[in-house]
């Protein structure tokens, strides 16, 4: 965004439905936990980023996937609050 520019930015709003943690009094999953998931979907971490992570077969990143921006469900470990983008391939 360029101050004063007359183009809006494109952004969407998106949401989820609730998760409920598997445990009240520990909700937040391990680093090893959400590094375990993120592999299994494909991703690696990305190097000098911000808890980044990204998954070179379709060029998608994700940042800020920090612990607590996940939670433990009975149904396993599931993000949520993540910027999300794609780049191509030249930009990896």
């Amino acid at each position: 965004m360029v101050i004063g520019d007359k183009t809006e930015p494109i952004s969407a709003v998106v949401s989820q439905r609730w998760h409920r943690a598997a445990d009240l009094s520990s909700p937040i999953p391990q680093e090893s936990q959400i590094s375990t998931l993120l592999n299994n979907l494909g991703f690696e971490q990305l190097p000098n980023s911000f808890h980044g992570w990204r998954r070179i077969s379709d060029g998608m990143i994700i940042l800020d996937a920090r612990p607590d921006n996940f939670v433990r469900t009975k149904d396993g470990v599931v993000p949520i609050d993540m910027p999300i983008t794609q780049v191509d391939e030249d930009n990896f």
